[in-house]
């Protein structure tokens, strides 16, 4: 028997344990930390690592990483502009990046977007590195190494959410925008630990 629930007909602390169904649908977009309760279910297969990811491993273990995320793209096409439209701009990601310089000390930023030129051209960030070899069924790469940064702006985008949410950085700061989505975000879709950047 298969029980098909969506997102109006379910609570956070809904024990499905004690239920007498076996099996269950869950329908909604499940995107949110209080649905998570240990990370470490969640592992990347290191053994399929390129030389060139593991390489940078090392270089962002070793100081004060900053993953810094811009998603374009697709973000672009006029099927996906509403949805996304005015949410990451350039001042948000300007506010990020001081905000950031203001709390760690000698940072350095490793940039991940599917648009590194427009980055280059459209952002000022000292101490950088642009992260751009992890492309297409190598992508997931890139969340990996997001993961390994000790601190994160991210961006309007959960590849950048993951990213930030598996870093095990017991302090780092998470810089967020106020949503994801102009269609309406869960309420607890961002940590409250995380700072966002209301003005944008």
């Amino acid at each position: 028997m298969l029980n098909a629930l969506s997102w109006d007909l379910i609570w956070k602390d809904t024990d499905f344990t004690n239920s007498t169904c076996r099996n269950f649908l869950v329908v909604g977009f499940w995107q949110s930390s209080e649905y998570v309760c240990d990370r470490s279910i969640f592992i990347f297969q290191e053994e399929k690592l390129s030389e060139k990811t593991k390489a940078l491993q090392q270089s962002i273990e070793a100081g004060n990483s900053i993953s810094l995320h811009v998603r374009r793209g697709d973000y672009l096409s006029p099927k996906n502009k509403n949805l996304s439209n005015g949410i990451c701009t350039i001042k948000y990601y300007e506010k990020a990046i001081h905000h950031m310089c203001a709390h760690v000390e000698e940072p350095i930023f490793y940039v991940f977007s599917d648009d590194i030129p427009w980055v280059r051209d459209n952002l000022a960030i000292h101490n950088a590195v642009y992260v751009s070899h992890n492309q297409g069924m190598d992508s997931w790469q890139d969340m990996y190494l997001i993961s390994k940064c000790k601190h994160h702006i991210i961006a309007n985008s959960t590849f950048s959410w993951w990213g930030a949410f598996l870093g095990t950085n017991q302090e780092k700061i998470v810089v967020c925008p106020p949503k994801l989505t102009n269609r309406g975000d869960s309420p607890d879709l961002f940590p409250d630990e995380w700072v966002k950047i209301e003005e944008l």
